[in-house]
């Protein structure tokens, strides 16, 4: 038994990002919700449970891979489903490339809807279409 004190911090690191967490179809991320959703039954656990995510990773080597539609829909969905907190892992080395994913996260995580900001040839533009945030930002028009 924990302590009910205790913060348990989720974080599925090895998931897929093309697709949400719970989606059944997505093997990778099969188990990772499956095991999101025991915890959540708060059978063995009564304290906070928080999500350490990885919108941004290492492995990606600064490439700008860019997820403010999927972040915002996992963010709501986490809320809806129990989750009490969430963190987000940065560098400071290429915080730039992956502003559009802090800055979702941060809109998000505050129940905001964030304003997709896409880099584009002529710089940073604001878009705001009809579906505020797609999964990627190349369907947006600048």
């Amino acid at each position: 038994r924990f302590e009910d004190n205790t913060l348990l911090d989720f974080c599925p690191i090895v998931r897929s990002y093309q697709a949400p967490l719970w989606d059944e179809q997505n093997s990778a991320n099969r188990q990772y919700a499956q095991l999101l959703s025991q915890w959540l039954t708060r059978r063995a656990f009564q304290g906070d449970i928080a999500i350490y995510t990885y919108y941004r990773k290492y492995a990606w080597r600064s490439l700008p891979i860019l997820l403010p539609g999927l972040i915002v829909q996992e963010v709501r969905h986490y809320k809806g489903q129990g989750v009490n907190g969430m963190g987000m892992y940065s560098e400071p080395a290429d915080w730039l490339t992956f502003e559009v994913s802090h800055y979702a996260f941060a809109k998000a995580i505050f129940k905001q809807t964030p304003t997709c900001y896409c880099a584009t040839t002529r710089g940073i533009a604001s878009a705001r279409p009809p579906n505020p945030c797609s999964n990627t930002c190349t369907s947006l028009r600048v």
